[in-house]
C-alpha cells in the first residue's frame, strides 16, 4: 500500500524546472558576485602598486638625511640615525625635523653633512659586520660540502679531509697568500665527526623522502 502510494507520487515536471531554474540564477548571481568583488580586489592592488612612492633626492643631505642603505625608499637621519617612512621623504618635512629636533644644526652648510654621509658609509656598522660574517661561515660550510663531494665521488675514506686536504689548504693559505689559516679554515667544518654527523643527517633525510614516495 504505502510502496504504491510512493511509486505513484512525483515531483510535476514544471516543479523540477522551476528548481533548476533558481538553482541556476543562484550560481549565476554568486558568480556575478564574486568577479564584481575580484575586480574591486585587483584595482584596489593595482592602485596600491601604482602609488608614487618618493625618491630619495641628493639635495635632502643639506636637511641632515641620506638614503637608508637598507632600505633606499626611506630616509636617514645622520644626526640621530632614525629612519622614517616614504611620506616622509618630503623637504618641508625634513627640514622641520632638523629645526626641531637638532636646532644647533640647522645653521650647518652642505659640506657639513656631506662630511657625515662619509663617515657614516665607511664606518662599519653592526648589520654590516654580521652579515659579512654570516656569508664566510655560509660560504666555508658550501666549500665543507663540496670538497666532502669530491672525496665521495672518488672513493676515499671520509678521513682524508681532516688528515690530508685539510693541512693543505693551511699551507697554501699560509704560503702563498701570506694569511693566517686558522681565520679561514676555522669556518669550513672537515672533522671526521662533523662528516659523520652530516652523512647520518643525509641518510635520514633520503630514508624519510623514499618513504613519502
Amino acid at each position: 500500500m504505502h510502496k504504491a502510494v510512493s511509486d505513484s507520487f512525483q515531483i510535476p515536471t514544471v516543479c523540477k524546472k522551476k528548481v533548476i531554474q533558481n538553482r541556476c540564477v543562484y550560481e549565476r548571481s554568486a558568480v556575478l558576485k564574486f568577479n564584481t568583488y575580484l575586480r574591486i580586489y585587483q584595482n584596489k592592488t593595482l592602485s596600491e602598486v601604482k602609488k608614487k612612492r618618493r625618491q630619495y633626492c641628493a639635495k635632502y643631505v643639506k636637511f641632515g638625511f641620506i638614503e637608508n642603505p637598507t632600505n633606499p625608499s626611506s630616509p636617514l637621519c645622520l644626526l640621530c640615525l632614525k629612519t622614517f617612512s616614504n611620506e616622509a621623504m618630503k623637504p618641508s618635512r625634513l627640514q622641520d625635523h632638523l629645526n626641531k629636533m637638532h636646532p644647533d644644526k640647522k645653521d650647518k652648510n652642505v659640506a657639513y653633512f656631506q662630511d657625515l654621509e662619509k663617515k657614516h658609509n665607511t664606518q662599519p656598522s653592526v648589520a654590516k659586520l654580521i652579515s659579512v660574517a654570516a656569508k664566510q661561515d655560509e660560504d666555508g660550510l658550501r666549500a665543507s660540502y663540496n670538497i666532502s663531494l669530491l672525496i665521495s665521488q672518488k672513493g676515499k675514506p671520509r678521513n682524508i679531509g681532516e688528515e690530508f686536504i685539510f693541512p693543505a689548504i693551511k699551507e697554501v693559505i699560509t704560503t702563498v697568500l701570506h694569511k693566517p689559516a686558522t681565520d679561514i679554515t676555522r669556518k669550513i667544518p672537515l672533522s671526521n665527526n662533523f662528516v659523520q654527523r652530516r652523512i647520518v643527517k643525509w641518510l635520514k633525510t633520503l630514508k624519510d623522502h623514499c618513504a613519502i614516495i
